[in-house]
């Protein structure tokens, strides 16, 4: 059994390289921006009056922006029309974006990084520096996995890919079993290569996932206990809650015995004590630790970048 988790580089990546690093290692190129349409317009408003020392651009329509590169010569200033920029929303969060040529109108797709001659074999001509220039920004902008987009497509990539499920009551880290060891370290080859930092860790054979799982089933139980004890409500169905979630810390006590050691015992201590709070404020005899249900699995949740915790 194994344990996975990761952590982001502040930086957005593109969807694309994503993909092109899961297909180096075998692996299904599946990753999709998450920059919404909204915020992609928004930026390309900003970008269709902006004027620099190398190029202005000019909006033609809401559409397309004409890009035309600025020269001075023995002061005088020359204005070089290069061509067209035009975007067209097929769908909600799918936007085609291209180069229009100025010699032979073929609107050239700008999505892909293979950028540097007009796509139409009769034209064959060369595409400016500064329209590449723009294209990358945009491209960038288009095709970007910010962190908390990563963070949501890692926690289902690997759903899929490797069966995991959360250690905790949902979130990160993630389980595995042995045999997708191989598909794991596949992932995490990717996601290494990428930019961010991805962590396999054996539980049975390496001190840090010892502490982490150790750490994680006490601060669940410590966690279950504060806020029961500061519950007011009379009701016995969140009361009845509070005593599922003690039955699931034990269960996974029961789980990683092997990894915990002599620490199972005081976790067990603790969570019995817990649970005999709780039963007790319901008036029902303690049932013994067979007769607990299993545990239900739960959802992972989309973590936050900022809160992806790193091997101690």
């Amino acid at each position: 059994m194994f344990m996975i988790m990761w952590e982001f580089d502040k930086k957005s990546f593109s969807a694309e390289d994503m993909n092109l690093k899961l297909s180096e290692h075998d692996l299904p190129p599946t990753a999709k921006p998450d920059t919404s349409t909204r915020t992609f317009r928004q930026s390309w408003r900003k970008f269709s009056s902006i004027h620099t020392e190398k190029f202005q651009a000019h909006m033609i329509n809401e559409n397309e922006v004409a890009i035309v590169q600025r020269e001075s010569s023995n002061g005088k200033l020359k204005l070089d029309h290069l061509g067209t920029i035009k975007i067209t929303e097929y769908s909600k969060g799918n936007v085609g974006f291209f180069y229009t040529c100025l010699l032979c109108g073929h609107a050239n797709s700008i999505k892909s990084t293979v950028f540097t001659y007009c796509s139409n074999t009769t034209c064959d001509a060369a595409i400016p520096p500064s329209v590449q220039e723009i294209a990358e920004v945009f491209r960038h902008k288009l095709d970007a996995m910010s962190p908390e987009g990563r963070s949501h497509f890692y926690v289902h990539y690997t759903k899929d890919l490797l069966k995991t499920i959360p250690f905790m009551s949902s979130g990160r880290p993630y389980i595995f079993m042995d045999q997708f060891k191989e598909s794991a370290e596949a992932f995490a080859n990717s996601v290494n290569a990428l930019g961010d930092q991805c962590y396999i860790l054996d539980l049975k054979n390496n001190a840090d996932a010892s502490k982490i799982i150790r750490a994680g089933i006490a601060a669940e139980i410590t966690d279950l206990r504060d806020r029961y004890e500061k519950l007011t409500t009379k009701s016995d169905v969140i009361r009845e809650r509070r005593l599922d979630m003690i039955r699931e810390s034990r269960n996974k006590i029961e789980l990683f015995k092997e990894v915990l050691g002599d620490y199972a015992q005081d976790l067990n201590s603790l969570a019995e004590s817990f649970r005999a709070l709780v039963a007790q404020d319901l008036q029902i005899q303690t049932l013994p630790p067979s007769a607990d249900p299993p545990a239900q699995d739960s959802d992972p949740s989309e973590c936050l970048a900022s809160s992806v915790e790193t091997p101690q």
